[in-house]
């Protein structure tokens, strides 16, 4: 059973931690809007991965351009796209997850219930978490993270967004474990953002979805 996370749910709770980590949950929220619209705007021609990979692809892209102004780097090294806090320390990235993904919540029999990444993580992912886990125990230890070997110690952290007919769920998760396949399954911390209602969204993107003009109507279907 995985160790039970450090949840961060309400809304004060989560504005002290985001703030802590150089972040405001503005920023997260806008991120997740950018992703669900380029979802949205698929329509019956796109093929089927195209709305679940045009909403990762540009929710890397929204963190890139809200995070750089303050600082943060874009990096794309060894296949894993993240963007760097100023001091390096941290990183954050862009990831797909289960139906668990954004509720906090108990079975009743085993005890919180964590997500997963819907799709397993490679190398790259691997390594990331081991450094989380490693500088867990340096917390644990009451030592600082300091550099090793002239390389900064860097914790990564995954924006976890999951997406229903109804609702997007997301989270700011640290991972912590994970399994032979690739999956992340465990979390050592999770901050918990309230749902995005998809009908709400699409009322507000219908109203702005208009130039004004009197042009040719090309009806879109949105999948």
């Amino acid at each position: 059973m995985a160790t039970p996370a450090h949840n961060f749910e309400q809304p004060h709770d989560r504005s002290a931690r985001l703030y802590q980590l150089g972040l405001t949950e503005a920023i997260l929220e806008m991120v997740v809007l950018r992703g669900l619209a380029q979802r949205q705007a698929c329509t019956a021609f796109h093929t089927p991965a195209a709305p679940g990979t045009r909403q990762w692809e540009e929710c890397h892209v929204g963190l890139r351009e809200l995070l750089t102004p303050l600082d943060w780097k874009p990096t794309d090294a060894g296949g894993f796209s993240r963007v760097i806090s100023p001091d390096g320390r941290r990183a954050i990235t862009v990831a797909t997850g289960d139906r668990n993904t954004g509720l906090i919540k108990d079975d009743g029999l085993y005890g919180p219930v964590q997500p997963r990444t819907k799709y397993s993580k490679g190398r790259q992912t691997r390594i990331a978490v081991r450094a989380n886990q490693q500088l867990a125990l340096l917390d644990a230890r009451d030592q600082p993270a300091a550099e090793s070997d002239g390389a900064i110690w860097q914790e990564t952290r995954y924006l976890l967004v999951a997406t229903t007919d109804d609702e997007v769920r997301y989270e700011l998760s640290l991972p912590s474990e994970q399994d032979e396949k690739g999956f992340i399954v465990s979390w050592s911390e999770r901050i918990v953002f309230p749902a995005i209602d998809i009908a709400t969204f699409n009322t507000q993107f219908d109203d702005d979805d208009s130039d004004g003009g009197d042009g040719i109507d090309i009806p879109v279907v949105r999948i």
